[in-house]
């Protein structure tokens, strides 16, 4: 989904963590239903690896079933094709969990606890349509600048706030805020793309060195080397963030 000029969720947050000096990583793995050069493509362009077993795997795809789909090892359902999925059909959505994944473990390792934070109206399941209007209301427990970004189906990658000067002002703590506000006119539009977006909304001590920078990121593609400025940030400021993950679904 694009919210209004940009995009948009469910809250997930980190619990109380204590961080370590450097941050684990771990591969983002998928499981393949059948033989394709087209996939092996994908799965290299977004840093993917092959799961030996379903069981194992963040994330399956079916391309020995018609349509083509991928699915959460729950079963959940985030996207088909029909006929053959080309490996720029797969590459975006493969991209997007791929980051996703990195980007979590990063915060839930760096940050230090949960953001109170929500999605409004929280109706339905954070499942939206297009044309609905949303905001983010946030309450962080201390003085904070809050960032938040957007990966959307196609592992595009949208600073939803700050995304003007004035917004980079700290927000005081305790107070419930409406992001980017709750009149009509500054609400978000929901938009294309279909499917599933992810939402990490960070609270930061002191402001990310690379703030400003961060605040231009629109449609960025999961891969595009400016995206390293984000989980720098959460890196330097280890133990000095909360944050919320949201996931949003949408439908025609």
């Amino acid at each position: 989904a694009v919210l209004s000029s940009r995009p948009l969720l469910r809250f997930a947050g980190a619990g109380k963590v204590t961080a370590p000096a450097v941050p684990e990583t771990s591969p983002f793995k998928v499981w393949v239903g059948g033989t394709s050069q087209q996939v092996d493509i994908a799965l290299r362009a977004s840093g993917a690896l092959r799961a030996p077993e379903a069981r194992s795997a963040d994330a399956i795809l079916r391309i020995d079933q018609s349509p083509v789909r991928l699915l959460l090892p729950s079963g959940d359902l985030l996207a088909t094709w029909t006929g053959q999925a080309s490996a720029d059909d797969l590459k975006g959505p493969l991209g997007q969990l791929a980051l996703d994944k990195r980007w979590h473990l990063l915060a839930q390792q760096m940050g230090k606890g949960l953001l109170a934070a929500e999605v409004v109206p929280s109706v339905q399941g954070g499942n939206m349509r297009i044309g609905q209007k949303v905001h983010f209301s946030v309450r962080p427990d201390r003085p904070a600048t809050l960032l938040l970004v957007n990966i959307d189906a196609n592992g595009k990658v949208t600073t939803l706030y700050p995304t003007r000067s004035v917004e980079t002002r700290p927000m005081e703590a305790g107070l419930q805020k409406a992001i980017p506000g709750s009149a009509h006119h500054e609400q978000i539009v929901v938009r294309p793309p279909l499917g599933m977006d992810i939402q990490f909304s960070l609270a930061f001590d002191r402001p990310p060195a690379q703030l400003e920078r961060m605040m231009t990121w629109n449609n960025v593609a999961f891969d595009d080397s400016s995206l390293a400025l984000l989980e720098q940030a959460l890196t330097d400021a280890r133990g000095r963030f909360s944050f919320a993950r949201t996931v949003l679904r949408t439908y025609p």
